[in-house]
């Protein structure tokens, strides 16, 4: 990360010491403007029209029993504290702190505030107001993660980007005279470089008025927790892409800050705050078959958007006598194997021999035999055991589990445990923890084209269907895989056209969403077989 106050104190140094230091020059952009502590998360309508700010509701909204603020420089009115001990007492259970603004304003409230709300148990966070107009998105982010103070203690949320109307005081237009593909680079820009040093997708902060025209209705950040503002007594509008919000604004008084409410209950606001699996996520390539017959991996670039996908590496050659190719943990070492099953049916495991990067396979490990009779073969941990299981369908329609009983080097599988039947109606089964609470969930497509989510009830049992989505029979490949490092499998599909889509997951604990997709290549109808994994 870098520190401005680091490069500030070697130039001092240097000084001191008798050497010369040449001024720098400076871009052509506009000099910082903070007024009056600046802008802060406050966009139930445009900097302009306050009587419609004055007329925000300040009952909770119904249905919403998790309540919280945000502050800034602005609620210490003659340098008044904030009474946090008073906001748990009255309810508050959550707070986000304004920490920056471009690249030379802190917030002088923003450690006493941010410390004192966590001491009082709340679950807090910071945020940074955005000044696109100053350019240098990489670098204002590096100055906020200077100064957010982030932590994976379990009690701070993820920070967010406050990206709306600029204040009067700038005197800009309401894009910051920006276009809407240079504010959606921006944006871009500083999401990702925050995302690279915590871990995890930052929040946006926006409101719709706001965000479709300014953006260009850009949908491809649904990927992102959404805290939308708008002073209304029912959630208003989401902007595209998104298709739930995380926190609300929904009030802007009574004095201390803007009013919040989060979408769901306390024990999954636990969930959100939780932190991811690791501080250096797991992001899913893509393992493909080319059309000569060699295994090509496309490694996930961490980008936003369109650019996901790195060029190519060939990890294989000769892989046209396999018919069915799956990636997994087999051996538990945190790295995806391969599993694949010849035209004999002889079922093979080739071990991931890398430690990172591009990966290496060993030498083929047989894994069993007579699998010409299944159709579908999948991998999975659905015994919760740290290594992949396999999940198979017949010709009948019965779905089977073979728990991996091997050890490294040495493959091995359980007699077949039947988990269901009936499943000849799909032509598609993924198996995925897509709802977040700790169990390998079904997704399938039937052959009438709905998306349906079976539920993981336990170990290898599952609840009802529930319907993800129709019209999915455009599609000639589906995969499920991490694309964003949220630690969430997103869905990956590719239609008739050969273009590959990203549909994100937009749920929290217990819920089951994927918002709008994002295109993220295209030319994929040559590749002959597709699947996602961490290598």
């Amino acid at each position: 990360m870098t520190s401005r106050y680091l490069t500030a104190l070697a130039s001092a140094v240097l000084l001191a010491a008798g050497t010369a230091v040449a001024a720098a020059p400076s871009p052509a952009l506009a000099k910082a403007t903070v007024v009056d502590g600046g802008g802060w998360a406050h966009a139930g309508a445009r900097p302009d029209r306050a009587t419609s700010r004055l007329a925000s509701p300040t009952a909770t909204p119904t249905g919403y029993p998790v309540a919280g603020i945000d502050v800034s420089s602005n609620d210490h009115p003659g340098g008044q504290a904030i009474d946090w001990a008073g906001q748990y007492n009255a309810g508050v259970r959550f707070a986000y702190v304004k920490a920056t603004e471009g690249d030379d304003y802190i917030n002088p409230y923003f450690d006493s505030d941010y410390h004192a709300a966590k001491d009082q148990g709340l679950y807090v966070g910071a945020y940074d107001y955005a000044r696109p107009d100053l350019g240098d998105p990489v670098g204002q982010a590096d100055y906020f993660l200077n100064s957010a103070q982030w932590s994976t203690d379990g009690q701070t949320l993820v920070p967010f980007l406050d990206i709306e109307w600029p204040y009067s005081a700038l005197g800009l237009s309401d894009c910051w005279g920006l276009t809407t593909t240079q504010m959606s680079a921006w944006i871009t820009g500083f999401v990702n470089e925050v995302q690279a040093h915590i871990g995890r997708p930052p929040m946006i902060y926006t409101n719709t008025n706001w965000w479709n025209p300014c953006t260009g209705n850009d949908a491809s950040f649904a990927n992102l927790p959404l805290d939308i503002g708008g002073y209304t007594t029912q959630p208003p509008p989401l902007p595209a892409g998104w298709n739930q919000f995380t926190f609300w604004q929904y009030a802007d008084s009574p004095w201390p800050g803007d009013k919040d409410v989060f979408n769901g209950s306390l024990a999954d606001l636990a969930a959100f705050a939780r932190p991811n699996q690791t501080l250096n996520p797991a992001f899913d390539s893509v393992l493909a078959r080319t059309p000569q017959n060699a295994l090509a991996m496309y490694p996930n670039t961490h980008g936003h958007g369109m650019s996901t996908f790195g060029s190519p590496s060939t990890v294989g050659t000769g892989w046209g006598v396999m018919n069915t190719i799956d990636v997994g943990d087999v051996d538990g070492d945190g790295h995806d194997d391969v599993i694949a099953r010849d035209g004999s049916g002889n079922l093979w495991d080739y071990p991931n021999t890398s430690d990172t990067g591009i990966p290496t396979f060993g030498a083929p490990l047989k894994a069993g035999n007579g699998w010409n009779v299944m159709n579908i073969i999948e991998t999975a941990d659905l015994s919760l055991d740290g290594k992949a299981d396999v999940v198979a369908r017949d010709a009948s329609g019965n779905l089977w589990e073979y728990v991996n009983t091997g050890t490294p080097g040495s493959p091995a599988l359980s007699a077949p445990i039947k988990i269901g039947t009936g499943w000849n109606v799909m032509n598609a089964i993924k198996p995925a923890d897509l709802n977040g609470d700790g169990k390998v969930d079904l997704v399938a497509r039937d052959t009438s084209g709905y998306l349906w989510l079976y539920p993981g009830t336990g170990t290898s049992t599952f609840g009802s269907k529930i319907q993800l989505g129709n019209g999915w029979n455009v599609m000639t490949a589906l995969q499920l895989g991490d694309m964003n490092g949220d630690g969430h499998p997103d869905v990956v599909a590719r239609d008739s056209a050969g273009f590959l889509w990203l549909y994100p997951n937009t749920g929290i604990a217990g819920v089951h969403t994927l918002g709008g997709r994002s295109q993220i290549g295209s030319g994929w109808s040559s590749m002959t077989a597709l699947t996602l994994g961490t290598f």
